[in-house]
């Protein structure tokens, strides 16, 4: 007999989807993935000592990315405490909800209209889940928080950044340069 923490890993991955799921308002909802776990020497017939397991928690508001990690850890506690097991949970600081100041936006969307198209300027109705350090910045500096769209199907740039198959159409990056230089001589002119 003994303590499977594959067996417990599996657990608290699927299980961990109810504290999203479950203890947060479905409006505040987390993105929580487990994204690597590790453990075992390789050997098809050996139960591991540990498992290593690593993720991301996106949060929308700094309430929910305050609240989650403790309902994280009673999940996890729970877990392995049914099984006899341990466990340690380390945290890397959070990164802070980006928010983009009103006045920046409105320079961001003016530069867009006049250097590149009418267009070129598409609002996102529902907030983003990625995680940047640009939080960090808007949080001494007013900023904006603004991407450069590179979709161009003919060119095969069809997948996100974050895909094996990522190709990026340079033709776009010249967009990207004229309204990096755009926002810069709008507000040094201001």
């Amino acid at each position: 007999m003994c303590v499977d923490p594959i067996h417990i890993a599996s657990e608290v991955v699927a299980n961990l989807q109810s504290v999203v799921s479950r203890r947060v308002s479905a409006l505040k909802a987390p993105v929580l993935s487990v994204t690597h776990i590790a453990g075992g020497t390789g050997a098809y017939n050996v139960i591991p000592d540990s498992v290593h397991m690593r993720g991301t928690l996106r949060c929308l508001d700094r309430d929910t990315q305050a609240c989650v990690p403790g309902l994280m850890e009673e999940m996890i506690a729970g877990i392995t405490k049914a099984h006899g097991a341990q466990y340690e949970l380390s945290w890397l600081e959070p990164n802070i909800v980006t928010y983009n100041d009103p006045k920046a936006y409105e320079v961001v969307k003016s530069v867009a209209e006049e250097m590149v198209s009418k267009d070129a300027f598409v609002v996102k109705a529902e907030p983003m889940f990625g995680v940047e350090d640009f939080s960090e910045y808007v949080a001494v500096i007013p900023g904006c928080f603004s991407l450069v769209g590179i979709r161009d199907e003919v060119f095969g740039s069809v997948y996100t950044e974050h895909s094996a198959k990522f190709k990026i159409a340079e033709p776009a990056l010249k967009n990207g340069v004229m309204m990096h230089v755009g926002t810069i001589m709008k507000l040094m002119v201001e």
